[in-house]
């Protein structure tokens, strides 16, 4: 039977998991689109997310923290919470006894 601890450390990880995922998925589905783009010999431009195959232009490059400020914040804020949360749910161990 695990303990009380291990419990902890899989609820804790499991819960900053589901809240990471969106931003797993924004990233990924951002990165596919910056492939396919230079792939096929476009620059992209990161402020309006779209593929630019004009390149005579300088495209800035855009930190992930300022084109995606607000899913940053709710992600962080989402599995912040979840880990504070994750330490006052009471966990019961079952007990072994007679009767049961």
């Amino acid at each position: 039977m695990p303990s009380v601890k291990h419990t902890r450390i899989t609820l804790l990880l499991v819960i900053v998991a589901c809240a990471l995922l969106p931003m797993v998925g924004i990233l990924g589905r951002e990165f596919i689109a910056v492939d396919r783009c230079l792939d096929r010999g476009g620059a992209y431009d990161y402020e309006a997310a779209t593929c630019d195959y004009d390149v005579e232009r300088d495209l800035r490059y855009v930190p992930v923290a300022e084109r995606h400020r607000t899913a940053l914040l709710v992600t962080g804020a989402a599995a912040a919470v979840g880990a504070g949360c994750s330490f006052l749910i009471p966990i019961r161990r079952r007990r072994l006894g007679a009767g049961a």
